[in-house]
C-alpha cells in the first residue's frame, strides 16, 4: 500500500507542475517562424566546393564555408552558444594540422581554439560542464585516442585519453545521465562508450556490426542512440544497456551521419546524411523505415548533421558552482517563457495531452521555481523574451556540491495549442 501511495503522489506532483507549467502564463503572444534547417559538415570528393552548407527545408543549400579556409576537412561541429556560431573540428584524412576553431554563419573564422598537427581531431559538442568537448586521436589508423576539455576562456585539459579509447569519431551528450557518449573506431571493432566529466570511461554493449562507423546521436524518445553505420546496415540503435537493434533499413543508403528531432516532438523524426557518390540528406522515420528525400547531390559527403533549431538553451560555468542559463528562441521574440530546474532526470517525462513531450520529471525543486520560491538560488527564470528571442537566468549551487540538476524551458502564447508555443530540449549541470 505505502507503493502504491507514493506511486499516487509522484503521479499527483507530475500533474500539479504540469498544470501550473500550462497554466503559468496566458498573454498572447505573435506566432513567428523558427529558424530551421540543417547545418551539413562534409568532404568535397573532387575540386573545389562546401566545406560547410546549410540545407533549408525545401532543400536549398548555401555554402557557408568553402573548403581550404581551414586547411582540411571539417569532419564534426555543434552550434554554439550564441547561435550565431558554430564550432568545428577540422582534419585531414590522413596526415597534416587539425584544430578546432568558432566560425560565424557567414564562414568567417572567429577564433582558434586549438591546433595541431599531431593529433586527429574527429568531432566537438558542448559537454554537461559547460566546456567544448573534443575527441582526438594521434593518427587515422593507430594510436591513443584522448578527449579533451577546452573551457570558454580557452583552457585545455584532458578528460579522459588511452583504453579502452582507440580511436574517438564522434561525441553526443547522454542528457538524462549527464554523459559524454563517444563512438570509437578502434582496431578491435566499433564500440559505444560513456565518458563522465571526471574522466571515468565505460564501454555500453558489445562491438558494433560494421566498421568505420559515423555520427551518433542521443535520442530521448527510446532512450539509447541512433548510429549512422554504413551501407550493410545503415542505421543502428544502441540502448542505454547496450542492447543493439536495426531499426527497419531507410532503402540502400550508406548512411554516414545520423541527427535526430526534439525530446518534445509528437512524432520524432531522425535526419541521415549519405554520401559520398550519390549523397542525400533524408529525413527518415525510424518506427517504418519510410524516408523522404530533403535534397541530392554527388560528390558531397554528408558527414556530420546540425539541426538548425537553435541551440535553446546552453548553460555556462561561472565558476564556484554558478550557472549562466541562456534561453534562445528566435522565432518566439516577445512571448512569455519559463525556465524550471528538477532533480529527478528527463524520463518519463510528462506527455501533454497533444501528443508533445516535456522531457523533465517535476519534484519538488520545479514546483518551488515554478511557485518563485528559489529567489536566493534561481532568478531570471521567468518572464518576457527579448526582441531578440533570449532571456538568461543564474543558478547558484554554491551551498550544494555535487548537486546535478536537469534545466527545461517553454515559451507560451494564447493562441498555441494548450498555451505551450515551444518546448525546449532539456540539459544538465554536472556541479
Amino acid at each position: 500500500m505505502s507503493g502504491m501511495n507514493g506511486s499516487i503522489r509522484t503521479t499527483r506532483r507530475y500533474a500539479t507542475a504540469a498544470a501550473l507549467l500550462v497554466a503559468m502564463w496566458a498573454a498572447p503572444a505573435v506566432a513567428q517562424g523558427h529558424a530551421a534547417g540543417w547545418l551539413v559538415t562534409g568532404r568535397q570528393l573532387s575540386g573545389p566546393g562546401p566545406a560547410i552548407v546549410h540545407v533549408s527545408p525545401t532543400g536549398a543549400a548555401t555554402t557557408i564555408l568553402p573548403t581550404g579556409v581551414l586547411g582540411s576537412d571539417v569532419v564534426g561541429g555543434t552550434l554554439d552558444a550564441d547561435n550565431s556560431s558554430l564550432v568545428v573540428a577540422w582534419s585531414p584524412i590522413l596526415a597534416g594540422p587539425s584544430g578546432i576553431a568558432r566560425i560565424n554563419r557567414t564562414g568567417a573564422v572567429l577564433a582558434t581554439l586549438t591546433a595541431t598537427a599531431q593529433l586527429r581531431f574527429t568531432d566537438v559538442t558542448i559537454g554537461p560542464d559547460g566546456d567544448y568537448w573534443v575527441a582526438a586521436s594521434p593518427s587515422l589508423l593507430s594510436g591513443v585516442g584522448t578527449i579533451f576539455g577546452i573551457s570558454r576562456a580557452g583552457a585545455v585539459r584532458t578528460i579522459a585519453t588511452g583504453a579502452p579509447l582507440d580511436w574517438p569519431a564522434a561525441l553526443t551528450v547522454d542528457v538524462e545521465r549527464g554523459l559524454v557518449t563517444v563512438l570509437d573506431n578502434g582496431p578491435a571493432g566499433t564500440r559505444v562508450l560513456s565518458i563522465t566529466p571526471q574522466g571515468a570511461v565505460v564501454s555500453i554493449g558489445p562491438v558494433l556490426p560494421g566498421q568505420g562507423l559515423g555520427q551518433i546521436a542521443y535520442d530521448y524518445a527510446t532512450d539509447g542512440y541512433y548510429v549512422g553505420a554504413g551501407a550493410a546496415t545503415p542505421v543502428l540503435h544502441i540502448s542505454a544497456s547496450g542492447s543493439i537493434t536495426t531499426p527497419p533499413p531507410p532503402g540502400s543508403y550508406d548512411v554516414i551521419s545520423v541527427a535526430v528531432d526534439r525530446a518534445s516532438a509528437q512524432k520524432p523524426t531522425a535526419w541521415l546524411g549519405t554520401g559520398p557518390l550519390a549523397s542525400r540528406l533524408v529525413a527518415f522515420d525510424p518506427a517504418t523505415g519510410v524516408t523522404t528525400t530533403i535534397r541530392q547531390t554527388s560528390q558531397f559527403a554528408y558527414d556530420h548533421v546540425i539541426p538548425d533549431r537553435s541551440r535553446n538553451l546552453v548553460a555556462t560555468n561561472l565558476g564556484q558552482r554558478r550557472w549562466q542559463v541562456d534561453l534562445s528562441v528566435p522565432g518566439d521574440a516577445g512571448a512569455n517563457y519559463a525556465m524550471f530546474p528538477s532533480l529527478s532526470g528527463t524520463r518519463p517525462g510528462v506527455p501533454l495531452a497533444d501528443g508533445r513531450q516535456l522531457a523533465i520529471n517535476p519534484d519538488a525543486a520545479t514546483t518551488l521555481a515554478l511557485g518563485g520560491r528559489l529567489a536566493p538560488y534561481w532568478s531570471g527564470s521567468a518572464g518576457q523574451l527579448s526582441a531578440a528571442g533570449r532571456a538568461t537566468a543564474t543558478l547558484n549551487l554554491a551551498a550544494f556540491p555535487g548537486l546535478r540538476v536537469w534545466v527545461i524551458a517553454a515559451t507560451f502564447g494564447a493562441s498555441a495549442p494548450l498555451g505551450v508555443k515551444t518546448i525546449v530540449d532539456p540539459i544538465v549541470l554536472t556541479n
